[in-house]
């Protein structure tokens, strides 16, 4: 939570961090002072990494929140992580459901593999002739050069268990 100085907030749980706050960077949610959505993911992006920074602007996008203004700052600590992701991530694009497929995301922007579209129809859920292919979060997490190189030659139509 960020406050201007002078108020002191008593929450548990909360870890509160005074700063001073233009006009631009705050607005009123039913009554309440709140940072805008901009300036919620600035602050954001000083604590989160990388991947959860993608998953914050992909809810803003879902969410339709208005996030004029959102750019780097320099001298913040997520000034370059926020830089990176304006830079190279289109909100909205990799919105997943789960954790687990978050974390398949990142073995493929990791290594190269062309990102996959998420939680998209194809032809009413069914296979139609797709290969399918399943992970687990032990392969994800450690084991994502291997996980990537294994997609990797799946679309390169080479068989998966043969030798690289």
């Amino acid at each position: 939570m960020s406050v201007p100085p002078g108020r002191h907030p008593a929450r548990d749980g909360v870890e509160v961090h005074r700063t001073a706050l233009e006009a631009h960077d705050t607005t009123s949610l039913q009554g309440i002072p709140v940072t805008t959505p901009a300036r919620t993911l600035i602050d954001l992006a000083d604590v989160l990494t990388h991947r959860a920074l993608e998953r914050a602007l992909d809810e803003a996008e879902y969410l339709r929140l208005d996030c004029t203004g959102l750019r780097p700052h320099p001298g913040r600590r997520g000034a370059g992580r926020l830089a990176l992701v304006l830079g190279h991530h289109d909100p909205g694009a990799t919105r997943t459901r789960s954790p687990l497929e978050g974390q398949f995301l990142e073995p493929c922007r990791d290594h190269a593999v062309p990102r996959p579209a998420v939680n998209v129809l194809l032809h009413g859920h069914t296979e139609l002739g797709y290969d399918v292919i399943r992970f687990t979060w032990r392969q994800l997490t450690q084991d994502p050069a291997g996980t990537a190189l294994r997609l990797l030659r799946l679309l390169r139509r080479a068989p998966i268990d043969s030798p690289a």
